[in-house]
């Protein structure tokens, strides 16, 4: 879940420093733009970085959105069909590690 939840921290970021005119707008109304609502859809967030994703990162990145949604409040899912979802730390953090890496290298500011 917290690694999920720092993907998505660092795709809005990286959205938030680009944020077009009429975005600004609404973010200093006090509202935050569609494309940083709080949905937690790390997927539809990473590809806004431009990061291609293989068929691996997609699986591992959907039980990660999944977890979003329930483990910060609840001991396990409301619905059964998310306990199929759940994350296998230790199949998954070497995967996790390089999928950030590549997401800090693709959102990195230029020297």
């Amino acid at each position: 879940m917290l690694a999920g939840l720092a993907i998505e921290n660092l795709c809005k970021g990286h959205i938030a420093s680009h944020l077009q005119p009429a975005e600004k707008a609404i973010l200093d109304e006090g509202k935050l733009p569609p494309r940083l609502d709080q949905q937690h859809r790390i997927i539809r967030l990473l590809s806004e970085t431009g990061i291609s994703l293989s068929a691996d990162e997609n699986e591992l990145l959907t039980r990660m959105q999944d977890s979003i949604q329930w483990l910060g409040r609840y001991p396990a899912p409301k619905f059964s069909k998310y306990l199929v979802n759940e994350m296998n730390a230790a199949c998954d953090i070497e995967q996790i590690g390089d999928l950030l890496s590549r997401l800090q290298a693709q959102i990195a500011p230029d020297p």
